[in-house]
């Protein structure tokens, strides 16, 4: 087995995720040698863990029998608090000699990076314990286990974020949720999948449970992201709180934001908040201006140029069925290595292309809804997702 097909599989689902938080601090990036040692504070928590869990796991003998007690045991004590007790650590311990942490999506952006790292050398030791499904493991655990640490890092960032920038009342509560959240989720995860083989009714329950899990966490988590990078363009900081503990609520504390987002950003600066809609001056012309994401709308040509390029990559990277077949090939590597990042990229411009129907992006989740997408014209105008991709040029306004 080619050992560095199998790390790259392991890392390069985490290496997404990183890159996606890194794109969405609009206002002020952090430095990359920064978001790189966030990233292995986060790989060097693995270890801890990984003691942890075993001491935890010995104290339990009953894990090896699929039990609901077991599995409740084993998500939310050994997996969920060990790991997120341990993220949570290291990324306090990163943060307070950070000069550069002075915002508050800094807290989501570093928990994220702190995260990865965990889950990216989590996932290499998976890949090698399951070398003979290696394609099949890889493709799950990119579709679910790592995208579930990204969510849980950033409701853990979200409540760190209030604790320190928040309201002084609220501080101590803050704090707890900070912990108890993450746990809660990772807990949940964990418990629905290896309740599975306890019996068809734990079983069932279990799924239900745990797509409703992943629609909150989706949903939810988007919003906690777009709240602060809202906040954060109406009130910039101006201390680094783990540098001057004094500091923290010298200014009067954020104003409560409406719940949901759905009033409009006025600062110019704010142009890009993630709250549903896009500010003046924010333009959706061009072709691939913005591949992945998921902000915006796209007119149909660029559509349909986005629907032959992920048809095209499916038909030529596909792995064969050939069940006989035991070596990869270089179109395995090549499948492996590029199909988050083209699932990514097909779904961001199906959303945008919803979005220029005036429908909201979940809409592409209808069967044979991308024919639709392929052959109907978008709205005339702007929307509330943002102004028109379309090029105006009869009114010979040099900005359309």
């Amino acid at each position: 087995m080619n050992t560095f097909l199998v790390v790259i599989a392991g890392i390069l689902p985490a290496a997404v995720l990183v890159f996606y938080i890194y794109m969405r601090d609009k206002h002020q990036r952090e430095p990359l040698t920064w978001i790189l040692r966030a990233v292995g504070y986060g790989a060097a928590c693995t270890l801890p863990a990984i003691v942890i869990e075993l001491l935890l796991a010995t104290l339990y003998p009953g894990l090896k029998t699929p039990t609901l007690g077991g599995a409740l045991y084993e998500g939310f004590v050994v997996a969920a608090l060990t790991e997120e007790s341990m993220k949570l650590l290291f990324l306090w311990l990163f943060l307070r000699k950070n000069p550069y942490f002075d915002e508050r999506m800094d807290c989501i952006v570093y928990a994220c990076c702190v995260s990865m790292g965990f889950a990216g050398v989590e996932n290499i030791g998976y890949l090698f314990d399951n070398l003979e499904e290696l394609a099949e493991v890889a493709t799950s655990r990119a579709i679910l286990a790592v995208p579930g640490h990204f969510f849980d890092a950033v409701f853990m960032g979200y409540f760190m974020s209030m604790a320190i920038w928040g309201r002084p009342e609220r501080k101590k509560l803050n704090w707890v949720l900070t912990l108890l959240v993450p746990v809660l989720l990772h807990g949940i995860y964990d418990a629905c999948l290896m309740s599975f083989g306890v019996s068809d009714e734990v079983m069932v329950t279990a799924l239900f449970v745990f797509i409703v899990l992943g629609l909150y966490v989706w949903i939810v988590g988007h919003q906690h992201i777009a709240r602060l990078l809202l906040r954060d363009a109406r009130k910039p900081l101006r201390a680094t709180p783990l540098q001057s503990a004094a500091s923290l609520h010298s200014e009067t504390p954020d104003e409560p934001i409406a719940e949901p987002l759905d009033e409009p950003c006025q600062e110019p600066h704010a142009a890009h908040c993630d709250d549903g809609y896009e500010a003046p001056g924010f333009s959706n012309r061009g072709i691939f201006r913005r591949p992945l994401s998921f902000d915006g709308r796209i007119r149909r040509r660029e559509y349909v140029a986005s629907f032959l390029i992920y048809f095209f990559w499916y038909m030529l990277l596909l792995p064969s069925d050939d069940a006989a077949s035991s070596e990869y090939s270089l179109s395995d590597t090549l499948f492996l290595m590029t199909i988050i990042p083209v699932i990514w990229f097909f779904i961001a411009q199906s959303c945008k292309r919803c979005h220029d129907l005036g429908h909201s992006g979940w809409w592409q989740l209808i069967p044979c809804y991308f024919l639709f997408l392929l052959f109907s014209d978008g709205d005339r105008g702007d929307n509330e997702y943002g102004d028109s991709p379309k090029e105006e040029k009869a009114t010979g306004n040099p900005n359309l």
